[in-house]
Parts: structure tokens; sequence; C-alpha cells
């Protein structure tokens, strides 16, 4: 019950392949569960080695509100 109230603080739900753009950096959503979140805090968007780290929805939805982290759109590829 506690965990939809906080969920509402972000505006985009929570997926798989998100990228959040912190102060510092950004955060990399590897993998979603029903309870816990596998993320990669890395320095550039094109970067994907970084240690995964697992933290609780709850946990990183109050993270990303407290750093005003903003959903960085996909980038659109043309199929050749």
């Amino acid at each position: 019950m506690g965990m939809n109230r906080e969920v509402e603080t972000l505006k985009h739900p929570l997926a798989k392949s998100q990228l959040w753009q912190l102060e510092t950096g950004y955060l990399l959503i590897d993998d979603l569960g029903p309870r816990h979140v596998h993320y990669k805090l890395i320095t550039h968007p094109g970067r994907r080695l970084a240690a995964t780290r697992m933290i609780r929805i709850e946990g990183l939805v109050a993270f990303l509100a407290n750093q005003e982290a903003k959903l960085v759109p996909p980038v659109q590829t043309l199929a050749a």
C-alpha cells in the first residue's frame, strides 16, 4: 500500500531499459522485478559498462524523486 503512494511521485512508471538523467550522471534500469530493481549508475548515456546494483523499488523511486531525475527519451533509429 505504501509503495503505490511513492510510485505516484514519478511522472513515468519504471520500466526495463529506461535511462534517467541525474545531476551527476545517468541511471540505467537493467532489470525490473516485482519488488526489486537492478540498475547501473553511468557517467555517459553511451556507456553500459558499470557494476549492476540492486535496490527495492520504493528506494529507487525516492532516490529519483530526490535527485529530480528526468527520463531520457529513447533514441529513434531508422531501420534500413
